[in-house]
């Protein structure tokens, strides 16, 4: 009867140790995954952060397409313009007669 309770107790601490090894492996993989949690978060602002860039870029750019395109259709007018006084000096100087 002894030896069964002294058994019974030794059964006891063992269980109590490998409970104790099972709760550390536990905090590991909490600890883990807060790790992996602060990776995450750090990426996601990493991504939000460049989305912005990204966004502000492409709106710069827009402008800048934007510009060059009404400047080319100034250009256009004026060599319409340019093209038409041409005409107009070509009409008035075929007047004259060259010897």
């Amino acid at each position: 009867m002894i030896n069964n309770s002294h058994n019974k107790s030794l059964q006891s601490v063992e269980h109590v140790a490998n409970t104790g090894n099972v709760i550390d492996e536990i905090n590991i993989s909490v600890e883990q995954i807060k790790d992996i949690s602060k990776q995450t978060s750090s990426a996601s602002i990493l991504q939000t952060t460049t989305l912005d860039e990204i966004r502000t870029n492409v709106r710069e750019v827009n402008q800048v397409s934007e510009e060059n395109n009404n400047r080319a259709q100034v250009s256009m007018a004026s060599a319409s313009s340019l093209s038409a006084l041409s005409e107009e000096l070509l009409n008035s100087v075929s007047y004259f007669k060259l010897k």
